[in-house]
């Protein structure tokens, strides 16, 4: 499951409910569907209280974020191997070309960022990085 990166509860049924239903466990839908929210309320619940500290850290992370975008700047940091990553996620603006056959609407990134954006997507960039990194260099003990 994609418990890590912050699986919804509707996500975490709906994975639950394919699996069931790949392996022909349950063939009443409507038991299917009872099944697979009991089962994700359960793993959900039970993923808590395994990983309490790594939920911590992702809501710090994503609090961070929240605060820099607010000022208006860009989350940035240094990957272990030394490249900078920048997080730009800007609002989108809409704008309105009237021709005389129809009106287009566009959207264009605008110069203030989306902290909404900034910081549920921090924690899930961080993690990504951070895991190719220490998956491909092995910490030498």
């Amino acid at each position: 499951m994609t418990s890590v990166y912050g699986v919804t509860y509707i996500g975490a049924r709906d994975q639950i409910k394919k699996r069931l239903k790949e392996r022909c466990a349950i063939e009443d839908d409507t038991e299917l569907f009872a099944a697979s929210c009991y089962a994700a309320k359960t793993t959900l619940i039970a993923l808590g209280e395994m990983f309490e500290a790594a939920r911590s850290i992702m809501n710090w992370l994503g609090d961070c974020a929240k605060v820099i975008a607010l000022e208006n700047e860009p989350v940035r940091w240094t990957t272990p191997i030394g490249l900078p990553v920048v997080q730009p996620y800007r609002k989108l603006g809409r704008y309105m070309i009237k021709t005389s056959l129809q009106v287009l609407t566009l959207q264009r990134e605008t110069d203030m960022l989306d902290s909404l954006l900034s910081s549920e997507l921090c924690f899930v960039n961080f993690t990504s990085i951070n895991v190719c990194f220490f998956g491909c260099y092995p910490v030498e003990s």
